[in-house]
């Protein structure tokens, strides 16, 4: 019996970037399990991975509640453009009379963590302040880019903020004895014999790629809990975020090693290689993606025209209105819960009683995002275009809902499945972007090609340069792309997306799964249609994990695609389209 680690996948210690190898383990999918159990055999594993899944790792946090309370960074510790604060921009109600002027970058750090310790400002305000903030960078970024100035250094200041430090702590010590337990009880199961056995020790090894996963990634965050706590002499608190990370990787992270930032990111997201075979997070087969137009991107007959298109593009809607029509939406498709939305919090890790989905909006965060975990559709927190509410909110988000409720019924057989696993990213976003780019293409006769400008921007960030000079590289390549658009979207845009690839201290390439899909596109462009549908039949899991279950016949196909949402989106949209087009 062949062992897991001669996966395809695997570069050494770390994962290959997303898509790479993707045809072997396809075939592997597609063809009989090696080593099927039987059914009682199947019931064993349902009952280990109950043990697994139900162990108390750490005052009632068990191994299968971790992947859903750690939330991202972006949420967890939301980035302070201090100039923001500095010039007065930050004008919230919730703030009255609290609100102070600052004479100094340091001034407006300290307060934002001094805030959080006293528990002076809730959550909820922290992270309005944190949109503001970055909002008003991106204006002044956007800017730049159009007149090809450069904004002073002090428009680039800004600072990652733990928002609950006891949450963070308990969530990073929790995953830390978590993965001990699991490496503990590996140590009990081998592979090459006993087959009941190997099948134990590949659970094993995709809840540890799980929970190591997380433990690299809370690292950076701790980190910055470290950091804050400093500015306000609380030595107890960065004591003890300190303790939870390896001295080797706190040192290199306290004097800010960029080697060190790269290694965490190759850890969390994978490693490629540029042309050089220098070790890289844009791996060469992105960069060298240069295909036509496929069939699902191009339309002959439209249904918009292109100036009915640049109407809808114009007409916005408010959050409450979007709220209307993504909760009609999903009452049609059956799937809107019964349950008030108000019973919803960011901090809810449970759906509603009925298990179906609820519209919020998201809080302090201006774009459409689906939590499978919670059963949110969460609508952006700022007005949006009702072509946006169409293609993005409709076409895409609703491909992840579809994603979230396969994976959720077939985690009935195997919990994991219904957890976020590391790096499937690349299925999760490959999947819906071929829904939006088929509706797209459709709508209004092509859709915006497969975009390489985060992995511009990443190239910038990988040899050292600053926020600004990643977004300038990610709107030039936008500019080159999409040549009708208007500059001064492409350039908002490009200001407020590259923000993401500065998390982690500074290095995060997951956005890169926006991109590579091609590589696995690249890998099956020549497979019958059956191999690319099972391509993107289970999104919770890579390809790596779900080759480590499947050889051992513990990964089922799901039984249908999911709900087509044409119909619906399109008789719920139709009243802000004609008022969009009846415009003059």
């Amino acid at each position: 019996m062949s062992n897991t680690k001669n996966i395809e996948g695997y570069n050494g210690i770390y994962l290959e970037r997303s898509g790479k190898d993707s045809l072997a383990m396809v075939e592997t999918l597609m063809n009989p399990p090696e080593f099927p159990l039987v059914e009682s055999e199947k019931d064993e594993i349902q009952s280990f991975e109950t043990f697994i899944f139900n162990h108390d790792v750490l005052d009632g946090i068990t191994v299968g509640e971790l992947p859903s309370i750690i939330k991202s960074e972006t949420t967890t510790a939301p980035q302070f453009f201090a100039e923001a604060f500095l010039k007065g921009k930050i004008t919230l109600p919730e703030l009255d009379g609290v609100n102070p002027t600052f004479d100094s970058s340091a001034d407006v750090y300290k307060w934002l963590a001094s805030q959080v310790h006293n528990s002076t400002v809730d959550e909820e305000t922290m992270r309005k302040m944190a949109k503001e903030s970055s909002k008003y960078y991106v204006r002044l970024a956007s800017e730049k880019l159009l007149d090809g100035g450069q904004p002073d250094s002090s428009t680039l200041d800004y600072m990652s903020i733990v928002l609950n430090p006891d949450e963070i702590i308990r969530g990073s010590e929790s995953a830390v004895q978590a993965r001990q337990f699991l490496k503990s009880l590996r140590h009990d199961y081998k592979e090459g014999g006993n087959r009941l056995d190997g099948a134990k020790r590949a659970l094993i090894d995709v809840y540890l790629a799980k929970i190591n996963r997380q433990v690299v990634g809370n690292m950076t965050t701790l980190d910055y809990l470290v950091d804050q706590s400093k500015l306000i002499g609380d030595e107890d608190t960065a004591s003890v975020a300190a303790g939870v990370i390896p001295p080797a990787i706190f040192n290199a992270l306290e004097k800010r090693d960029s080697s060190a930032l790269k290694v965490l990111d190759y850890l969390r997201n994978g490693k490629g290689f540029d042309e050089d075979g220098n070790a890289t997070a844009v791996d060469e087969e992105v960069i060298g993606y240069d295909a036509p137009d496929s069939p699902e991107s191009v339309a002959r007959q439209p249904l918009f025209t292109i100036e009915q298109r640049e109407k809808l593009k114009d007409f916005k809607l408010k959050p409450q209105e979007m709220i209307g029509l993504y909760s009609r939406i999903l009452r049609s498709g059956g799937l809107l819960s019964s349950e008030d939305s108000s019973t919803w919090s960011p901090t809810r890790t449970t759906r509603a009683a009925d298990g179906k989905w609820q519209v919020v909006i998201n809080p302090g965060r201006g774009i459409f995002e689906v939590d499978g975990y919670n059963g949110s559709f969460k609508v952006p927190s700022e007005e949006r275009s009702i072509f946006d509410c169409i293609i993005t909110g409709g076409f895409h988000e609703l491909e992840h809902v579809n994603q979230n409720e396969i994976n959720h019924s077939l985690s009935k057989n195997l919990k994991i499945i219904g957890l976020k696993g590391k790096r499937a990213g690349m299925l999760f976003e490959g999947g819906a972007n071929f829904k939006q780019r088929q509706a797209e293409a459709a709508l209004f006769g092509k859709s915006k090609p497969i975009s390489l400008a985060y992995a511009r921007a990443l190239q910038v960030i990988e040899n050292g340069g600053s926020i600004f000079d990643a977004a300038r590289a990610s709107y030039k390549e936008k500019l080159r792309t999409l040549p009708d658009s208007d500059p001064a979207e492409l350039a908002t845009v490009a200001a407020r997306s590259v923000l993401r690839l500065k998390a982690h201290g500074g290095m995060d390439s997951q956005p890169m799964a926006y991109a590579e899909e091609v590589i696995m596109g690249q890998e099956l462009k020549n497979s019958p249609v059956e191999v690319k549908a099972r391509a993107v039949a289970v999104t919770s899991l890579d390809f790596v994990d779900q080759v480590r279950l499947y050889r051992y016949g513990l990964l089922e196909l799901p039984e249908s695609a999911g709900q087509d949402w044409t119909e619906f989106i399109m008789k719920e949209a139709e009243p802000y389209i004609k008022a969009a087009l009846s415009v003059a």
